[in-house]
């Protein structure tokens, strides 16, 4: 190959210059580069400082400088730099000079590792002394052919590597050497300098040429601090070398004194050097092929610890994923997907997921190792995806049957992640031809519920991704086949595991009700063929109505999907659901409408009682306040149709709980009248207490005259006679709200005491409440004839509250008229006895209020109020 060589050295005349002295002596014709910085620097000799006087058998002895690097543009440089001592002029010459014999050439055009130009013969170490001395200016250099050395070969370094002990030092010299990338250390040797050429050849042979093209080295340095050379050797004195320098630049290879540096093993790194070790001690073939191999699949991978990578996608491929460790195989993927050529990224992942051996790893290695092969999935061909594939089927079928729950699900649930990603479906995978029949196998092993729980929503799972219509879910289709076998040995095993699975599965197709329903009557085909079944078929129909409702369908239209085959017990229960799912009695109120206008006459006609009676009970869950109208509604509903209901008597208690005990209003009466109808001749029932009272009371209230006052008596007695009556467990402010209520009618309508009297014994008054009603009538009579002149009006009321008051009350009255002037009871008195002669009994007992009025302390009672009128 042609190359182009420069000459530096202390000469009488160079190439381009006018002076002696250090100059370049010369160069190739036509090369414009022998004075450019990078060339220049290699236009030097750190000479070692040996005491005493330079001899020439000293400078014999100097090391020779074998450099090689590549420059910024890619040329490989060679550069040989030899210590001459004299100058051009001899013995007489001053000391100092050397020789340094550049040689430049493409990258492209060697085809041999740089160190075998070591001692090659064709870069000089020395120059004649007519060259030098001339003072004409020399000629140009001829171009040269550079062909390697005989000194280091693969062979001489196999041989030498053979020596005790150098085989090791190399491979750790070597792990030292590629970690250079994280570390920012060279390598460091001292030892003799042919020797230190073999270690620089056997870390250049490691790698393919290309490679290797990259790696500066120099065969010596005075100061390993100050160099680019990534492998370097150095003398064991008279230099800035030292073997215990700490410098962190260095890792130390000291053969004169043993020592020898190490560096932390890294993931893979103890497989590749013992993979080296075998090539370079027994069959460099096989390093050769290796780098071929990654020749072949990563355009340059450098001189670093990526070959352990390499060699971890190298084993893989060629030994399969069993023997990899996870290291090895994460280091491989790692390389290919970030400087890998297509051929390496197809190859990789063809060579996992066609890998035999991925049916024997464990659950957790079988995950990772697809993982890595799912990286590159635009890599995978569709035979190698559909292996891949089917691996990791096979492997949870596996791990199905005979794992643990909670192993199995991680599993299960790591794979599923990876095959959605890749849109590929789990459940359809287990239900593909060949694979489910293995897959219901295996969730007959063992007994466990978790088993047949996973196969169940698999099977139902499936049946949602493929949109499978309700007749797949069929026993006499495939899919329906595999889940009847299912259930059906569920059921034998375990009725409450079985319960759950079908009522799981009709939750999980719930996105439409016309399939909840038609997959029930597909169960219910199923259950009625297994004895002792009915219970659950019960509770399917109750699970699957809800489960329709919430859907949000109408009810009505779940209600036809029943009546069509005369479920009306169905929508009895559809019904209650619906109900239990409102807190609204308008909407309440609004179904019941809805169900009871069903065009089914027949189901209407049988089931009327069952819909009011829910209507009722849900009615019965709302507080009173939300449902008084709800109620009205009903009972006008019952009392209408003349139904006669359990609950009838209770609706009629909560519609009246919301009428008052004072003045009803029109619509109250009225539903007052018709619902006292509807107790006593549709109900045959007793009137509950408080519609006791509002009835009698409305006829009191209403009367305006005595005739009208005793139709009210005569009625009340005949309503009394078949209804218990009893105000003394009405509340002080409801009492006083009845009492005025009704007196204001007694007291317009009565002309005599008898009247209030007879109005008196209706109330059948007691204890405190006939206290409350004398004392309440006492007021309202007062009220209504204060106006009125005379003594009529007064009379009528003293009587009556004399017939009916205690010894006591008639004592307090007798105390009351202490309080009248003489002439006003004196023509009281008359009037009254004018008008009661002929009643010894009301006589006598005014005798006795007279008495103790006459006797009592006028200023002691305030009770004469009552008789007190305007004048």
């Amino acid at each position: 190959m042609s190359t182009d060589q420069v000459i530096y050295t202390s000469c009488k005349r160079g190439r381009d210059g006018v002076s002696d002295g250090q100059q370049i002596y010369s160069y190739s014709a036509g090369f414009s580069d022998a004075g450019n910085d990078e060339v220049r620097m290699q236009f030097g000799y750190p000479k070692p400082n040996y005491p005493g006087e330079i001899t020439e058998e000293l400078i014999a002895g100097y090391p020779k400088r074998f450099q090689y690097k590549r420059l910024s543009d890619g040329r490989a440089c060679f550069a040989l730099g030899t210590y001459l001592g004299r100058d051009y002029m001899g013995s007489a010459g001053r000391l100092g000079n050397f020789l340094c014999h550049v040689v430049i050439c493409g990258s492209d055009d060697i085809d041999f590792y740089p160190i075998e130009l070591y001692k090659n013969g064709m870069l000089r170490e020395r120059m004649e002394f007519n060259e030098v001395n001339n003072p004409q200016k020399p000629d140009y250099l001829p171009k040269l052919e550079l062909e390697p050395g005989f000194v280091v070969s693969k062979n001489s370094i196999i041989e030498f590597l053979g020596y005790e002990g150098n085989l090791d030092t190399f491979k750790t010299m070597l792990r030292c050497f590629l970690a250079y990338a994280r570390s920012g250390k060279r390598v460091v040797i001292c030892d003799d300098p042919d020797n230190i050429a073999m270690w620089i050849g056997a870390l250049s042979y490691v790698f393919p040429l290309s490679a290797s093209l990259g790696i500066p080295f120099s065969t010596y340095e005075y100061d390993p601090e100050y160099t680019i050379s990534r492998v370097l050797g150095v003398i064991p004195e008279y230099t800035a070398y030292a073997c215990d320098m700490t410098s962190k630049n260095h890792y130390v290879f000291d053969k004169y004194s043993g020592y020898s540096a190490d560096v932390d093993l890294v993931p893979c790194a103890e497989s590749y050097i013992n993979f080296i070790e075998l090539g370079m001690s027994l069959a460099y073939e096989a390093i050769e092929s290796f780098n071929e191999f990654i020749s072949e699949r990563f355009e340059c991978l450098g001189t670093d610890e990526r070959w352990y990578s390499a060699y971890a996608l190298y084993s893989l491929i060629l030994d399969g994923v069993e023997s990899a460790t996870d290291e090895s195989i994460a280091l491989a993927s790692s390389l290919v997907m970030e400087v890998g050529n297509s051929k390496s990224k197809f190859e990789f992942a063809s060579a996992i997921a066609e890998d035999k051996g991925l049916t024997s790893l464990s659950s957790d290695k079988l995950m990772f190792v697809a993982r890595k092969a799912f990286d590159l999935y635009d890599y995978l061909s569709s035979e190698s995806l559909r292996k891949l594939i089917n691996a990791i089927i096979n492997g949870l079928i596996i791990e199905f049957s005979k794992s643990a729950q909670d192993q199995f699900e991680s599993f299960r649930e790591d794979a599923s992640q990876m095959l959605s990603k890749v849109n590929i479906k789990i459940n359809s995978e287990f239900m593909a031809s060949g694979v489910s029949e293995k897959f219901i196998q295996a969730a007959k092993q063992g007994n466990k519920s978790w088993k047949w729980s996973f196969a169940a929503s698999t099977i139902y799972g499936y049946a949602k991704e493929k949109k499978l219509p309700v007749a797949e879910m069929h026993p006499d289709r495939p899919t329906g086949a595999l889940l009847a076998e299912l259930v059906a040995m569920v059921f034998k095993a375990d009725y409450a595991e079985a319960r759950k699975m079908i009522l799981d599965i009709i939750d999980s197709r719930g996105y439409k009700y016309e399939d909840i329903i038609d997959l029930a009557y597909n169960f219910e085909g199923l259950l009625l063929e297994l004895p002792g079944s009915r219970g659950l078929i019960a509770e399917l129909w109750r699970h699957a109505t809800k489960s329709a409702l919430r859907t949000g369908a109408n009810p009505l239209r779940i209600a036809d999907m029943f009546l069509y085959y005369e479920r009306f017990e169905l929508v009895i229960g559809l019904f209650e659901d619906v109900l239990a799912g409102s807190s609204n009695a308008s909407a309440m109120r609004i179904m019941l409408d809805n169900f009871l206008s069903i065009k089914k006459t027949s189901f209407v006609e049988e089931n009327r009682s069952k819909l009011l009676a829910l209507y009722y009970e849900s009615l019965s869950r709302l507080p009173l306040s939300e449902t008084a109208k709800a109620y009205r509604e009903l009972l006008y509903r019952m009392i209408k149709n003349s139904l006669v209901e359990p609950f009838s008597l209770q609706v009629i208690e909560r519609v009246i709980s919301s009428f008052p005990y004072s003045k009803l209003s029109q619509e109250e009466v009225s539903l007052l009248c018709d619902a006292s109808r509807y107790v006593t001749s549709t109900l045959h029932k007793s009137m509950p207490q408080k519609m006791v009272h509002l009835v009698v009371g409305r006829m009191f209230a209403e009367a305006d005259n005595v005739h009208s006052l005793n139709a009210a008596i005569k009625n009340s007695k005949d309503i009394l006679a078949d209804n218990p009556f009893d105000l003394s467990k009405l509340s002080d402010k409801n009492l006083d709200e009845y009492l005025g209520w009704i007196l204001e009618g007694i007291v317009v309508s009565s002309r005599s005491h008898t009247d209030l009297l007879d109005s008196f014994d209706i109330f059948g008054v007691r204890g405190n409440i006939k206290a409350d009603f004398i004392r309440k009538l006492s007021e309202t009579w007062h009220n209504a004839h204060k106006k009125v002149k005379g003594f009529d009006a007064d009379l009528i009321i003293i009587a009556f509250m004399l017939s009916c008051g205690t010894a006591k009350d008639r004592e307090n009255f007798g105390k009351s008229l202490s309080t009248k002037g003489k002439k006003e009871l004196e023509e009281l008195d008359d009037a009254f006895r004018g008008r009661y002669a002929s009643n010894a009994r009301l006589i006598a007992y005014w005798d006795s209020a007279c008495e103790i009025g006459a006797k009592t302390n006028a200023l002691m009672y305030g009770l004469g109020k009552l008789l007190r009128k305007n004048k």
